[in-house]
């Protein structure tokens, strides 16, 4: 549509709103830290944005231009961001807005996930899945995965499962 779009944060305990923030686009993708604390989104074409109790109303950009977002992901204390896109993954720094570091693939990024510590991001390419070092973006495992694309990934908590969901609507669960 157009016309200003709201994303808007509640606190549901007390139902009291806690931010409000106006986007150029309708938000497709949304990703909330576990507390509540920290959100990375984006819509279709625009930039990915972080927001944080910390910035009230405001968002802090995270990337001028880049290729359209197909997935987002959010360490649990709000430090770091992923967004994948067709051509691979960018990874940013939530405080300064700055890329850390980026991986350019051959397949569109559905599936991204940060491991529970944020130590380690899970990146669906194509039908591999890859595991990055989340600091310094060394590929630590290509696993060859399911034989679709994977369109989502989740990291259990204590790090030793991943499921993927791939586009064959199939559920795949691995361990460590």
């Amino acid at each position: 549509g157009t016309g200003p779009h709201w994303l808007e944060v509640w606190d549901v305990e007390t139902n009291n709103r806690v931010a409000r923030t106006t986007c150029d686009e309708l938000v497709r993708y949304l990703r909330v830290a576990p507390e509540g604390d920290h959100a990375v989104f984006c819509g279709t074409h625009g930039p990915a944005r972080y927001w944080s109790k910390s910035l009230g109303d405001e968002v802090r950009l995270l990337q001028a231009a880049h290729p359209a977002a197909v997935g987002l992901a959010i360490t649990a204390d709000g430090s770091r961001a992923a967004v994948s896109h067709l051509a691979g993954v960018i990874v940013f720094d939530t405080a300064t807005g700055e890329q850390v570091w980026r991986r350019d693939h051959d397949f569109g990024q559905k599936g991204i996930a940060y491991s529970h510590d944020g130590k380690r991001l899970a990146v669906g390419d194509g039908s591999v899945l890859r595991i990055y070092d989340a600091t310094t973006g060394k590929e630590l495992l290509p696993h060859t995965g399911p034989q679709a694309p994977i369109s989502a990934i989740a990291l259990s908590p204590d790090g030793k499962h991943t499921a993927l969901w791939d586009t064959a609507h199939e559920l795949s669960l691995w361990d460590k």
